[in-house]
């Protein structure tokens, strides 16, 4: 690919006390637009057809499936967590690896009633199932053994954001992972759960969404801000789609770029 130059606005929203007092209310303290022009250089594109591993886990609710790509660092796990639209597969994030790749291991799930994961029972939406599903894959990556100091992005999709966020409330997700959490990305997202704001506080947030979203409209953003003590929002430009990730992948790119090395995530 030939390196281009996209130009992205970045919406920074950060929420102080006393702001966003109920559930999807309020607005941030302040707000700045930054226009920022991001390079988007080629990438190696064999991390998407090459060296990937299949996890086949067995587990109560039947077959969970998930996929692994080695990564450029050992320190950093990034987990991919893909929407509820019919059809979404760990496959979703496929366009992304060679950039994911480049922060660290990545793992992608099918879950729950979706790819090559079993649907158990009719219980496929049911947060506590997805849950499930996420802490069996870090148990089976080693991600929650003692000792292990590795750091974690969780990018989630649409109505897999909820579980996403939830799976920190509890347990070993919240004396263990929850303070390895780098970073969160919610990439069109549906959130109507408690305030995040406790779940999250170790990590950095950034909300992304097409300027356009026929599935989940925008205006969710506003909302969903409200959630988080600090986090940035990104609209991504001319864009009409609830799927950026796949439809322009270099321009959801260059906006992960830009916020983890921005914010200096990790």
């Amino acid at each position: 690919l030939m390196a281009i130059a996209a130009l992205i606005l970045i919406h920074q929203y950060w929420t102080g006390a006393g702001v966003g007092s109920g559930l999807w209310s309020g607005s941030p303290s302040s707000t700045v637009q930054l226009k920022v022009v991001n390079e988007v250089t080629a990438y190696d594109q064999s991390a998407s057809s090459e060296g990937l591993k299949d996890l086949n886990l067995d587990w109560y609710y039947g077959n969970l499936h998930a996929v692994v790509a080695e990564g450029k660092r050992d320190d950093i796990l990034i987990v991919c967590i893909h929407g509820e639209e019919e059809g979404s597969t760990w496959r979703d994030w496929e366009e992304n690896l060679g950039v994911l790749t480049d922060y660290g291991q990545v793992v992608m799930l099918d879950m729950p009633g979706f790819g090559e994961s079993t649907l158990p029972l009719k219980r496929g939406s049911d947060p506590r199932c997805r849950k499930s599903a996420i802490e069996l894959v870090l148990k089976t990556l080693k991600f929650l053994d003692a000792g292990d100091d590795r750091k974690m992005i969780m990018l989630a999709k649409g109505l897999n954001t909820r579980p996403a966020v939830e799976y920190f409330r509890f347990g070993s997700a919240k004396t263990v992972a929850a303070p390895r959490l780098a970073g969160m990305v919610i990439v069109a997202g549906a959130y109507n759960g408690e305030s995040s704001k406790l779940l999250l506080r170790y990590s950095k947030v950034l909300v992304i969404w097409s300027e356009v979203d026929p599935v989940i409209d925008g205006k969710h953003s506003d909302k969903l801000m409200t959630q988080f003590e600090v986090a940035d929002r990104i609209i991504l430009p001319k864009l009409k789609t609830h799927a950026p990730e796949k439809e322009s992948p270099l321009l959801f790119e260059s906006a992960l770029r830009s916020w983890i090395n921005e914010r200096e995530v990790i």
